[in-house]
């Protein structure tokens, strides 16, 4: 399981730091869940040298384990004092694999190491491996491995998250996130500070989906599960007040021209028809997911407050381009094309229970992309050098 937290971090200022290229990336390699995390403060599993979906391999030892797909990533705010002295209604980042640079500007990503990969020799011969440490190790950290990555934004808001990951066996199965968001003022790559005014109604939120897993692209019938389309989706009701919310995918059925099947492909069992009885075996067990650890009050208030948090599932790939800052705020404050569910789980939506034959296409007709999980945070407001 995949959890996330905004939380409060001290940020160091002074230093000169230049921007650094979209497509750097890090990978974490301890434990049995390991991903990469892209300098553009987000991540997209696509490979296009490999034409694969990859990233959240869990158990990461086997091939063909991945669960990612995408996160698609905004921030947006209202009343909006752009450089030139205009007010703006409203004004929006979103984190892309090419966003334009008035959008967001990597200046970080580093990863630290608690300790440093093993040397491995096969017949005497050292195997070459990239660690991403990069000598980085620190024996006091408070995780295994940890990944900073600091972007800013054309809201003048500067994000900083961190990526904690552990290889202790009960424990290495998740990340936590850390999130941090700064009114540094800074729009660009220099050390100029171009804005001195509060960022109100601020919101923070992505829109994630999985594929649980890969392996199930290389099954009869399934070839379509490789980019989300057929996951179900539970999540907590903030309407309950839930301990901890969080929302859960799993792989539902295939809507496929076959529907004499008198099976259900929960997990994507080896059948009769593929093998003998002796190698039957469950080749997707994944469910991948996320959970609010803690969501700051305010910029000075580092109390948990839930109020801030909304969770639900949302239908499709349909999210506002970039630039389009008004429908940005939409999608985090209310519902963008009434895609978004919030007070009913997909599941008991649909009256649906984990093993019924009933794929989410037949649910949910015009969701040609897959359902995904939706998180976000707000609204706040951040004075000027506050986070």
């Amino acid at each position: 399981m995949n959890l996330k937290r905004i939380t409060s971090l001290l940020l160091i200022a002074g230093i000169a730091i230049a921007a650094i290229p979209l497509s750097n990336r890090t990978w974490i390699r301890v434990g049995s869940l390991q991903t990469p995390f892209d300098a553009w403060g987000a991540e997209r599993g696509w490979d296009a040298n490999r034409g694969v979906y990859e990233g959240l391999l869990w158990p990461a030892w086997y091939d063909r384990s991945d669960n990612f797909v995408i996160d698609r990533q905004f921030m947006a705010c209202r009343d909006f004092t752009a450089p030139n002295g205009e007010v703006l209604d409203y004004r929006a980042a979103k984190f892309s694999t090419g966003a334009n640079t008035s959008q967001i500007i990597p200046q970080v990503l580093e990863q630290e190491g608690k300790y440093p990969y093993c040397d491995i020799t096969v017949d005497g011969t050292a195997q070459y491996y990239d660690d991403y440490l990069k000598g980085n190790i620190n024996e006091d950290l408070e995780a295994d491995r940890i990944v900073t990555n600091i972007v800013r934004t054309g809201l003048g808001v500067t994000m900083t998250r961190r990526i904690l990951a552990f290889s202790q066996p009960y424990n290495d199965n998740y990340f936590i996130y850390e999130y941090t968001f700064e009114n540094t003022g800074n729009v660009d790559d220099n050390d100029e500070i171009e804005l001195t005014h509060t960022i109100n109604d601020f919101y923070f939120g992505m829109i994630t989906r999985y594929c649980t897993s890969r392996e199930a692209h290389y099954v009869n019938n399934l070839r379509q599960a490789s980019w989300g389309k057929h996951q179900w989706l539970h999540h907590t009701p903030m309407k309950d007040d839930p301990v901890l919310p969080y929302y859960y995918s799993w792989l539902g059925q295939a809507k496929t021209p076959d529907h004499t099947m008198d099976y259900d492909n929960i997990g994507v069992p080896v059948l009769p028809a593929e093998a003998p009885v002796d190698e039957a075996r469950i080749r997707c067990p994944q469910f991948a997911g996320v959970a609010v650890l803690h969501s700051d009050r305010s910029y000075n208030d580092t109390s948990d407050d839930k109020s801030k948090v909304r969770i639900g599932w949302y239908v499709g790939d349909n999210t506002p381009p970039e630039g389009s800052d008004a429908q940005a705020w939409v999608l985090l404050n209310d519902n963008f094309e009434s895609r978004a569910t919030f007070d009913i789980p997909q599941d008991v939506w649909a009256g649906h229970e984990l093993a019924d034959r009933l794929a989410p296409m037949e649910a949910l007709q015009y969701a040609s992309g897959g359902t995904n999980g939706y998180v976000g945070f707000g609204p706040d407001e951040i004075p000027t050098g506050n986070r």
